[in-house]
């Protein structure tokens, strides 16, 4: 899956949270955010689809710098921002 930013074809629909997906099984929402985390600069590590350490870090400076809680899940506020923007 791949995420174009001047579409709407993708949205983010579910609670994503930190070791939601066992190692070595991706998740497509989690593929989603990683892309996009990276599109914005914030993320660096590799698109797998394992919500894991780095991308909760990632997450966690998306959402400071979005002054939202910086929790490292998404919930309704960051899912409301990250689909906003898409």
């Amino acid at each position: 899956a791949t995420v174009a930013n001047t579409s709407n074809t993708a949205s983010f629909t579910h609670y994503l949270y930190m070791g939601m997906t066992k190692l070595n099984v991706s998740d497509p929402d989690v593929v989603l955010l990683q892309q996009r985390l990276k599109s914005d600069g914030f993320y660096s590590g590799p698109v797998t689809g394992y919500f894991g350490a780095l991308t909760k870090s990632a997450l966690e400076m998306y959402q400071k710098k979005n002054k939202l809680s910086s929790v490292g899940v998404v919930g309704p506020s960051t899912r409301a921002l990250l689909n906003k923007s898409i």
